[in-house]
């Protein structure tokens, strides 16, 4: 079980990334996001019918998921409009093995071992060799690291929510439900009468983004069910190496040294953590 955790937390990072890329290459982020979300919600939807209804407790931890996400998702938005992707999204995403192993030790009692301070060591140093050698717009600086404390607080949402479902399709369908409608709303609010106009320009790649989103995500989910919070985590921010490439090939944008230096610590760093588990 361990082992189908692990695949599936590394395939999730995989898929993140590309899903990431895609959003990040929009004209309008908030409608491509937005229809990501619709598309996601639209596939899982028949899914529902055929599950159990969740428990109240599971309610509960669901709907806090959603609007963590949300707030993640328009968080990170700032940080793509003000940051590269190639900058922004290693920030975003090595925040969450340092907040997931502090607050493991603040909230649940957890101990750090040898590995996982190195760990820690290796993906703050990550963070500040990208910071320095990017030079990174303050706003978008303050929304990245924010956008990563926000990964970390819905990933031990999720990791709780997926475990109290005796299914776990009963957690994944609802959930991309409820972010769809929930992200369709606020882009009604803000885009008013000219979403339907934008959507249909961002109509092929976001079909593309939703199937995606829909594998990748349910993988994160998956690990989060068979394997530690912390582990989960911090395989998944292998996520930047990914992203880093996706960034130079497709979106040309140049990578330094000093950068490529620090996405190798932040992936170092997390792998050590990981390696407790």
């Amino acid at each position: 079980m361990e082992m189908a955790g692990t695949f599936a937390a590394i395939f999730s990072a995989a898929s993140q990334a590309v899903v990431h890329m895609i959003w990040k290459s929009a004209g309008d982020k908030l409608v491509i996001r937005a229809l990501i979300g619709v598309i996601a919600m639209v596939v899982m939807a028949p899914f529902v019918f055929f599950v159990k209804l969740p428990t109240i407790d599971l309610w509960g931890w669901i709907a806090i998921s959603v609007m963590l996400h949300l707030i993640y998702q328009l968080v990170l938005i700032e940080a793509y409009k003000a940051l590269d992707f190639s900058v922004a999204y290693p920030l975003a995403r090595g925040i969450a093995p340092i907040a997931t192993a502090l607050l493991g030790v603040a909230l649940l009692g957890d101990r750090l071992n040898l590995f996982e301070m190195f760990g820690i060591i290796g993906v703050s140093a990550g963070l500040a060799t990208i910071s320095f050698g990017a030079r990174p717009h303050r706003n978008g600086l303050i929304a990245a690291i924010a956008a990563g404390l926000l990964t970390t607080a819905y990933s031990l949402v999720d990791a709780q929510g997926i475990r109290l479902a005796e299914h776990a399709i009963t957690f994944i369908a609802w959930f991309f439900v409820l972010d769809g409608i929930g992200i369709l709303v606020i882009s009604t609010v803000k885009r008013g009468k000219v979403l339907p106009q934008l959507m249909k320009a961002e109509g092929l790649r976001a079909i593309a983004g939703g199937g995606i989103s829909i594998i990748g995500y349910s993988g994160a989910l998956i690990a989060l069910r068979l394997i530690a919070v912390g582990a989960a985590t911090a395989l998944r921010e292998t996520s930047v190496v990914f992203a880093a490439l996706l960034a130079r090939i497709f979106l040309n944008e140049k990578i330094p040294t000093q950068r490529l230096a620090g996405i190798a610590m932040i992936v170092s760093g997390s792998v050590l953590i990981a390696l407790k588990y």
